[in-house]
């Protein structure tokens, strides 16, 4: 990385280093004074995926100087933060529980969100807006010539194949090139680590970013993770092989149920806790008891998800090959515990053979590659220092913050230089 980053054109910057790093090292370029407008089409905050995601982001932004407005849905946490304005959608339908994923109620609130941004942009000027997978569209539409960053959290016609219609092979052509004509005509795109390679097909001209996020890591002292256990019913000699996130399909929570039960059959210490579902998306699973050697516990606020991580003997991420990265997976290697993942692109950004077990994604590999770390305690042990080892060194909010600076400097560098012609 360079030392410093110095911006280009009209954009009025100095550069800070960043609280904990070593003077040199490198240093982010502040965005002082600058109002940025950030589109999320989801409801914000939640702790679930994306939200999440954007969540870290206005966090940086502030960090960096800069007042963030966020656009968003009605439904969702307030967050109350000097620098930052929460603006809700007024919907006329009364919409509540928006489902992770396409959805007819996403639709309407979309609808709601560029009608709304139409009005916002003739009232506040800003500086750049962020615009959240399908909020670049009508950002695209209403922003004139104010700088746009296209944040691509996944791959849209990937996620909407999972839908029958979707499924049809025009209506597959149609969304690909409604994705690559965002891609073209965003000044700047931050993309899910794994998706890198297709955003550049579509725009080479564009500055790419991958989206390198920081894993929660505080300490979980022994007592705190001694009581977990014993809440969650793991006895002191079983073997606690724990996942979190949501459950919807494509996260591969049935694939884990089904090697359990064959890895229940060579290890009858084994127990299989999951942390995060919601009733929207059904229950995969018999309810917890002793027999079944499962434990589901509901979502928990994304504070809490360290403290489950601490119980684990193994954590697992057992998802499809879909383009983008987890974001539990950067958590995972924090939480310094060992990982079984499924073999993707997506996983492969993050871990590879020294730092997780990588299977194939079917019943038999995960059951197997699990099976094979609880009989290899000091494989098991390995894996999980270099986990953490990487995390420590690559994965930090120090480096989260750093990219997301640079991004802005070049964004606003290349806006200034357009003008300037």
């Amino acid at each position: 990385m360079r030392e410093s980053l110095q911006a280009s054109g009209n954009i009025q910057t100095h550069s800070t280093p960043l609280e904990g790093v070593a003077p040199g090292r490198f240093e982010a370029t502040r965005l002082d004074g600058r109002h940025i407008l950030v589109i999320a089409p989801q409801p914000f905050y939640q702790d679930r995926g994306t939200p999440i995601a954007v969540r870290l982001v206005t966090d940086a932004l502030l960090s960096l100087g800069a007042r963030v407005d966020v656009l968003t849905y009605p439904e969702g946490d307030d967050i109350k933060v000097p620098g930052l304005t929460i603006r809700r959608i007024r919907s006329i339908l009364p919409i509540h529980h928006v489902p992770i994923g396409f959805s007819w109620k996403k639709v309407a609130l979309d609808i709601a969100i560029s009608n709304h941004l139409r009005k916002l942009l003739r009232e506040v000027r800003y500086d750049a807006i962020h615009a959240v997978e399908e909020a670049t569209l009508p950002a695209i539409l209403w922003r004139g010539k104010i700088p746009l960053l296209y944040d691509m959290q996944s791959d849209m016609p990937e996620q909407m194949r999972r839908d029958f219609v979707f499924r049809i092979p025009p209506v597959q052509w149609c969304l690909d090139r409604m994705q690559d004509w965002l891609l073209r005509r965003s000044d700047a795109v931050f993309c899910s680590a794994g998706l890198a390679q297709r955003v550049r097909r579509a725009n080479r001209t564009a500055p790419v970013f991958e989206w390198i996020f920081p894993g929660l890591a505080p300490e979980v002292d022994d007592s705190s993770r001694r009581d977990l256990r014993k809440k969650l019913g793991i006895g002191d000699d079983e073997r606690a092989i724990v996942y979190t996130g949501n459950f919807a399909p494509y996260q591969g929570v049935g694939r884990l149920i089904r090697a359990f039960r064959k890895i229940r059959a060579v290890v009858p210490e084994a127990r299989l806790v999951l942390v995060g579902g919601l009733s929207s998306h059904g229950s995969p699973f018999p309810p917890s008891s002793d027999e079944t050697g499962m434990t589901w516990v509901p979502r928990r606020p994304r504070h809490e998800m360290p403290h489950y991580m601490s119980v684990a003997d193994i954590l697992v991420s057992p998802r499809d090959q879909v383009g983008n990265a987890p974001l539990k997976v950067f958590e995972y290697m924090a939480a310094e515990r060992p990982i079984v993942a499924t073999d993707s692109p997506a996983h492969r950004i993050m871990l590879d053979e020294t730092r997780a077990v990588l299977v194939e994604p079917n019943d038999e590999a995960l059951a197997d590659g699990i099976i094979g770390l609880l009989q290899d305690p000091a494989k098991a042990k390995a894996l999980a220092g270099r986990a953490r080892q990487y995390s420590l060194e690559h994965l930090g909010w120090t480096h989260f913050v750093f990219r997301l600076s640079e991004s802005y400097t070049q964004l606003f560098s290349l806006r200034a230089d357009s003008d300037a012609d």
